[in-house]
């Protein structure tokens, strides 16, 4: 009934609009000074690889700048302002063990931890692995000044697991006065942050560095956390024309407490336990993360730029699942990249033109191990402790991939766009421990994919567009690795899931308004038609261990609505509303039919609504309503979540001295005190699907800048 009175608000007036993409950026410490222009124009994008704006785009993309990444956020994680994002579903905000799953348009759906399915990047340079693993436990938010959402199958611009791409761009100081920022916030269940920022543009030279450490101890039992990020940018520019950027990563979080799943029954008596066996077993994760990366760009005359990209990025993890067998896991991670691209911008003989080509080369290394539980004691209390290695391997995973994207400009309001991409992947499994037999072996794949896109510019502020692409997702080296048969090697039985997408929208800044409102209008709607889809399932006796099999077919059909409305100067409104209609069409499973049932872990309406007023005295203000149907929580559909209704708010004031500036800010998040499930493990064993949510929460902070 809540969503229905939101959409019926927002299709009946003015005073609830709907948003996802342009929002008045206000400077984090000024008084609020929003530049209102900025919904009265087109806003550059980077995340479609040819630089354009994203009412000319022949894709879709939805644009967050950095008063909505930072502005009274806690800034634990992307959870917090994802649902500005129409299409985008984040489920998992409180597990730090398992880390934030991000779906777009259903891709992504599936993970068990971490992001699938989603390409992510940060500056340039990829946060995930190239067989298609994203962990962002080293990600600070408050480091971010902008997000770009592309939603939809982008495998025909980046290849392996592009059901969507979030490109993520950190603070640059654009003057010479110095930046030195702190922040400090607290709040319930322990939570604490600390974050330092300096940075500052010396003539050609520019340099960022932000260093943040963040605590609690969770909400439920045993979900205690601790992590430190340091983030480093150097740039220099010897030329108008040439930019090299030296970009540093270190993250640390020696624990990450997994309390795990509960039953609906264990929910209903008490959701702040923890399971038995993940506190037998005292289940969790440490983790030790680096990378260092050089972006080097050059223009070449007035038509053409050269981009290079190199990175390394080295991981260490240990994790303890609550299983005897194999429930103690410990990975080596390496991987690297180089990425070269040209790009043209002129004519093609009396036509405007643009072209890029590229050449992506990644490779991945993990040395895995698994070892199982003894009990030991220790000052006569029983633990568990590793004992037996049971599985010792060696995984690879090689890319390459070459792509030629193309826009042509057929009359003054057209643009036809053209990419296609192919890829060649290689995995290999060495196999160390030999006491079950030598399960080494190889797989390889090779996919071409094409993306096709039209344009059709009403004005300089509107358009309409239509997309056709195909896109194609690998198993992970882990998903390929937890083989049901309890072997080491690759699941044999386990393939890669295709996709073929078509969409058509339309995008644009409503005319007609004063010079101090404007509205921005964003309707997508998009087919979806998959074969293979990748779907997680457990046994009874291993709760907390994922595999994977494939599903025949799948259709997803959706709607996604997104609004931002300047009601006047200060105040704007945003709205996003999704419909997801995804199903299986083909899909058994030992003589049980699945089709026809809809696919878990996404629910089939999905809102918010978002209210910001910032004064030019200072204060601010923000409400953020949202609104979620059930969602199921196995492939049978004989089990789900709850659907919710939630009300956030937050509050603060910028405060303008002399020598400095600061902000107090306070937040409420879950004001009514809503009991919900914040993630759900599709198809888990006994029934431990659900893991709750943290009820109300308040969190104070305050934030200066010298």
């Amino acid at each position: 009934m809540r969503t229905f009175t939101l959409t019926l608000c927002v299709l009946l007036g003015s005073t609830c609009t709907l948003t996802s993409q342009n929002t008045p950026v206000a400077d984090s410490l000024s008084p609020a000074n929003p530049q209102w222009d900025i919904l009265h124009k087109p806003i550059e994008i980077s995340a479609s690889s040819l630089s354009t704006t994203n009412v000319r785009s022949v894709l879709a993309i939805s644009i967050l700048d950095k008063s909505r990444l930072q502005d009274g956020t806690q800034q634990l994680s992307m959870y917090e302002v994802l649902g500005a994002v129409p299409g985008v579903f984040a489920m998992n905000p409180d597990n730090f063990t398992q880390d934030l799953r991000i779906s777009i348009r259903g891709f992504g759906a599936r993970a068990a931890f971490g992001i699938r399915g989603i390409r992510v990047f940060t500056d340039g340079l990829p946060e995930g692995t190239p067989d298609g693993q994203v962990d962002v436990d080293n990600l600070d938010m408050g480091a971010l000044s902008k997000m770009e959402v592309l939603r939809g199958a982008a495998s025909g611009i980046y290849g392996n697991a592009s059901g969507g791409v979030i490109y993520l761009q950190t603070e640059t100081p654009t003057t010479k006065k110095p930046l030195l920022e702190a922040q400090i916030a607290a709040g319930g269940y322990g939570f604490q942050r600390y974050q330092l920022k300096i940075g500052q543009k010396l003539g050609k030279f520019t340099y960022f560095a932000t260093g943040s450490h963040v605590k609690t101890r969770g909400y439920r039992a045993w979900s205690a956390m601790s992590n430190s990020i340091l983030n480093g940018k150097a740039i220099y520019q010897p030329t108008a024309n040439i930019t090299l950027s030296l970009l540093l990563n270190v993250g640390n979080s020696p624990k990450a407490q997994d309390p795990g799943a509960l039953t609906s029954q264990q929910m209903a008596e008490n959701p702040r336990q923890a399971g038995a066996n993940n506190l037998l077993f005292e289940t969790g994760e440490t983790v030790a993360q680096n990378r260092i990366g050089i972006n080097y760009a050059q223009k070449i005359g007035v038509h053409h730029q050269v981009d290079v990209r190199v990175f390394r990025t080295d991981r260490q993890l240990k994790n303890r699942l609550p299983i005897l067998a194999n429930g103690y896991g410990a990975l080596n991670r390496h991987y690297q990249g180089a990425f070269l691209s040209y790009q043209f911008q002129g004519k093609l003989g009396a036509l405007p033109y643009r072209l890029k080509t590229g050449l992506e080369l990644a490779a991945q290394k993990d040395d895995r191990s698994r070892s199982a539980y003894i009990v030991e004691k220790v000052n006569n209390v029983p633990v568990y402790v590793p004992d037996a290695v049971v599985l010792n391997q060696q995984e690879r995973f090689r890319s390459r991939g070459i792509y030629l994207l193309q826009e042509f400009y057929p009359a003054k309001k057209w643009l036809f766009s053209f990419g296609m991409r192919y890829d060649q992947l290689d995995l290999r499994v060495q196999d160390r421990y030999l006491n079950d037999a030598d399960q080494s072996g190889t797989r390889h794949f090779n996919r071409f994919n094409p993306i096709l896109g039209l344009n059709y510019a009403f004005d300089a502020k509107a358009s309409l567009y239509a997309n056709y692409a195909s896109s194609f997702e690998t198993p992970t080296l882990n998903e390929l690795s937890n083989n049901p048969d309890a072997s080491g090697g690759f699941n044999p039985d386990l393939n890669p899931q295709t996709a073929r997408s078509v969409e058509i929208g339309v995008k644009g800044y409503v005319p007609g308004l004063s010079a101090a409102r404007a509205l921005y209008i964003d309707l997508a709607l998009f087919q979806i038609n998959t074969r293979q889809d990748i779907v997680p399932y457990q046994f009874s006796g291993q709760t907390g261990r994922t595999f994977y099999r494939n599903a025949g077919a799948t259709l997803r059909k959706g709607v996604e609505i997104g609004v931002n409305y300047v009601a006047f100067s200060g105040l704007t409104l945003h709205y996003t509303q999704t419909f997801s209609y995804f199903k299986y069409q083909q899909y058994e499973v030992n003589g049980t039919q699945y089709e026809g049932n809809i696919q878990p872990g996404v629910p089939r309406v999905n809102t918010q609504l978002e209210l910001r007023y910032f004064h030019q005295s200072g204060v601010y203000f923000i409400a953020q309503a949202r609104q979620q149907q059930k969602v199921y929580a196995n492939d049978a559909n004989t089990s789900s979540s709850d659907g919710y209704f939630l009300l956030n708010l937050r509050a603060g004031y910028r405060i303008t001295a002399k020598h400095f500036k600061i902000e107090p800010y306070l937040g409420v998040n879950n004001l009514f005190n809503t009991q919900y499930v914040a993630n759900v493990q599709i198809n888990a064993a006994n029934g431990r699907y659900f893991e709750p949510a943290a009820q109300r929460f308040v969190w104070v902070g305050i934030k200066l800048c010298m």
